[in-house]
């Protein structure tokens, strides 16, 4: 079952990232399973550790903008807020 979610999986996002037809990007996926599956544990312990290290570098890619993104906004709403109470035109605790 896994090899079968690998195939459809990884050859849809492949067909939709690069524009290639369905087919033909899940037998470049294919050719790489079998390629790893031949080559032994060792050869898939190396690609998982890459696979590993470029998904946290992507999670970390998309997410830290983000997250500053929304601080960001976040510190503006609450500056418009709080400027929005004060009334700057007067001075002095009644307005003279």
């Amino acid at each position: 079952m896994a090899p079968a979610v690998a195939f459809a999986t990884g050859g849809a996002t492949l067909s939709t990232l690069t524009g290639l037809p369905y087919l033909l990007c899940t037998l470049i996926i294919g050719i790489f399973i079998f390629v790893v599956a031949v080559f032994g544990t060792d050869l898939v312990r190396r690609v998982a550790s890459v696979l590993f290290v470029c998904i946290i570098a992507g999670l970390l890619i998309v997410y830290i903008p983000n997250i500053i993104a929304g601080a960001v906004r976040c510190w503006k709403r609450i500056y418009d807020a709080a400027d929005f109470c004060f009334d700057h035109s007067r001075s002095g605790i009644y307005g003279s």
